[in-house]
């Protein structure tokens, strides 16, 4: 039984990935060329020969396999690029990325002047309500990515991948009826079976002209031959269309595995002395970096720049947020913020980011807390504040392993689930209650501990003075003394107090024994 498989194909492949990586040419009559290289550039030479064009420019008149200046001559408003290798790489592994987001097993075919993948729909069906939700979510996702694909569901591999080219011609999704491959493909022309062969025999002209004087017009007229006389007179090319055209296609899907690092880079036609300049190039790389990585179901909490400078310099940065984000313009504060407090020593010609990809972590909810701000959204705000703060200025404190009571050393965040702190059990009065229901007092530590005046009356604690609070002393608890470090030279002599005053706070002060000093160390909350 053949396999359920849909396909994808992107047609002027070097044209579709120029318009990915510059949004502004869609729509444009764009054609494609190959350059001489100079330096890193391309540079466009009338002589070039055409390798591609958008469909605007193929209703313009334009021809792939043309000069550019012949093109030119056809139509003057047409727009010519170099071909990009870079942004051909990068646009490969967005529409890997776009097929991963429906199922693992998958086939990478690349032609010439397309690109197709092939999709296992094994056990996909049960997420869309139809075969036709599935294309249409398909489509949908390989738009956000910057492409306009043809999509098709068909069995087997090759009446799949016909389906897809057909529906790149006609811009609908096709689905090919189950069992029903022969009779589907049967009034087409038997042109439909060309992009099967191998690239030698694809373009040979004596099979064609073979089938031109045989009557052989359409795909049902090949399927009414015989398939043995077809294979010894007409060869064995032949005879694999007519296997093909009657559903006996046994091809197996050949399943890669789409690369775990997402990388984007643009080569500059100028280059780039502006930070203002440089943040646009760059916010387009990271707006398609996030857009692959959400259809993936990945985030990152780090981005790597290599930037190429003028006279073949080379400078590298890294971007680090406080908890994973894929939120283009956190990354763009934190990447204004990086070159402002560290500029590049020249000019930007080749920007090239990479992404190092994370699962997105899923947060448990709790009986006793309200809902968190979800993950992913915490991390956005978490770079946000990073941006204010910097890469060390934002994490979690926490106490070393020191003997001084006031030691502390900033550690990076680390987003817990809400049963750390909902399951935490509390006594009070011989009853056990949550955490969040107990509610016990918490210190809120002033740093520096702020200097105080206070009074004794027959020994104990009557007055303190400060500058923002003062009273009588009600209650006093302690002294809980500590000594330590008292083999270094600043050793750490201290008598703790805890107490409240007739203004209602509750205080705790701590007297530094060696000078005779009085401290408020924090106020209770």
């Amino acid at each position: 039984m053949s396999e359920r498989l849909a396909a994808l194909v992107v047609a002027c492949f070097p044209a579709a990935a120029l318009v990915r990586a510059e949004p502004e040419l869609r729509g444009c009559p764009l054609l494609v060329c190959r350059t001489e290289q100079r330096e890193g550039a391309g540079r466009v030479l009338p002589h070039a020969k055409v390798i591609a064009i958008s469909r605007q420019a193929a209703r313009a008149g334009a021809r792939i396999g043309a000069t550019v200046a012949q093109n030119l001559d056809i139509n003057f408003n047409l727009v010519v690029r170099p071909a990009d290798s870079r942004a051909e790489a990068s646009a490969r592994d967005a529409l890997l990325d776009v097929a991963a987001s429906i199922s693992p097993r998958l086939e990478a075919i690349d032609g010439t002047n397309t690109a197709e993948v092939l999709i296992d729909l094994g056990g996909t069906q049960r997420h869309f309500d139809s075969e036709g939700g599935l294309l249409a979510a398909l489509a949908q996702r390989a738009h956000r990515c910057g492409f306009e694909v043809g999509v098709a569901i068909a069995d087997g591999r090759a009446t799949a991948r016909l389906a897809g080219h057909l529906a790149v011609v006609r811009t609908e999704a096709l689905v090919v009826p189950h069992a029903g491959a022969a009779a589907w493909l049967a009034p087409h022309p038997i042109e439909i079976l060309r992009p099967l062969l191998p690239a030698e025999k694809r373009d040979e002209k004596a099979l064609w002209e073979m089938f031109q004087r045989l009557g052989l017009l359409r795909v049902g007229d090949l399927l009414r031959l015989p398939i043995d006389q077809i294979a010894t007179r007409l060869g064995p090319a032949a005879a694999f269309l007519r296997r093909v055209a009657a559903g006996e296609d046994e091809s197996r899907l050949r399943p890669g595995r789409p690369r775990t690092t997402f990388v984007e880079s643009a080569l500059l036609e100028y280059p780039v002395d502006s930070l203002e300049a440089l943040l646009f190039v760059a916010r387009g790389l990271v707006d398609r970096l996030c857009t692959r990585l959400e259809a993936r179901a990945f985030t990152t909490r780090e981005l790597g720049l290599e930037f190429g400078l003028s006279g073949r310099a080379q400078a590298s940065r890294r971007l680090a947020a406080a908890s994973p984000s894929r939120l283009s313009r956190n990354w763009i504060r934190l990447l204004r913020n990086l070159l402002e407090a560290n500029p590049l020593e020249a000019a930007v010609e080749e920007l090239t980011i990479t992404a190092r990809p994370e699962p997105l972590r899923a947060g448990q909810l709790d009986l006793f807390l309200p809902a968190g701000p979800a993950p992913a959204a915490l991390g956005e705000v978490l770079a946000r504040v990073a941006t204010l703060c910097g890469e060390h200025g934002i994490g979690r404190p926490t106490a070393p392993l020191d003997h001084r009571p006031d030691s502390w050393q900033l550690l990076p965040f680390v987003a817990e689930s809400g049963n750390a702190l909902g399951g935490a059990q509390v006594s009070r009065d011989g009853i056990t209650l949550p955490w969040v229901l107990a509610r016990p007092l918490a210190l809120r530590a002033l740093r520096p501990p702020r200097a105080v005046e206070v009074g004794f009356d027959r020994g104990q604690l009557a007055w303190v003075r400060a500058p923002t609070f003062g009273g009588r002393v009600v209650v006093a608890s302690g002294p809980w003394r500590i000594e330590t470090a008292w083999w270094t030279e600043q050793p750490c002599r201290r008598d703790y107090f805890d107490i409240q005053l007739s203004d209602g706070g509750t205080y705790r002060l701590f007297e530094e024994r060696s000078r005779g000093d009085w401290f408020v160390d924090g106020q209770y909350d």
